[in-house]
Parts: C-alpha cells; structure tokens; sequence
C-alpha cells in the first residue's frame, strides 16, 4: 500500500506538471494570436474622439412634486477627432 500512496503522488505531480504545460502554451497561443489581429489592423489615419465631464453627477437636492430643475453639465472633446453626439435621451 505504501507503494500505491508513492505511485499516487507521483502522477499528481506529473499531471500537474502537464497541466501547467499545456495551459502556459495555451496562453502563449492566444498571446501570439493577439499581436497577430494586432499587426493586420490597419493604422488610424484619424484620431480618435474622447468625450470629457467637468462633472459626472450633480445632486439636485429635496425638490417639490412638479418644479422644475435645471443643471448643465459641461464636458469637452479632449480626442483628436471630430466628437458627434447623437440619439440623447434623458435617464
């Protein structure tokens, strides 16, 4: 019986040791296939646009049923390209 508890930690090392093997080869594929689809991407002739908030929330505070509020948030394009902003629905 000792035998078998030697030849049992044996191969729970060895299918570790295979496991780890095949998972860092797994990685390193995919790592491979990133910088692959990486290099085919053509290069931006353009920038890109990026939109930017003074603010991203503002608290209203207590407020009646039925007045009205107003708050204007202010925000830039800090990108290198031209931002359009479409399709606004308030939440």
């Amino acid at each position: 019986m000792k035998c078998f508890g030697n030849v049992m930690v044996i191969c729970s090392v060895m299918l570790v040791f295979v496991c780890s093997l095949f998972i860092s080869g797994t990685l390193r594929a995919e790592e491979q296939k990133n910088v692959e689809q990486q290099k085919q991407q053509p290069e931006q002739a353009e920038g890109v646009p990026k939109i930017q908030f003074d603010e991203l929330a503002y608290d209203f505070g207590k407020a009646l049923q039925n007045q009205s509020l107003k708050h204007t948030f202010v925000f830039k394009n800090v990108g290198t390209a031209v931002l359009n902003i479409e399709k606004i629905k308030a939440g």
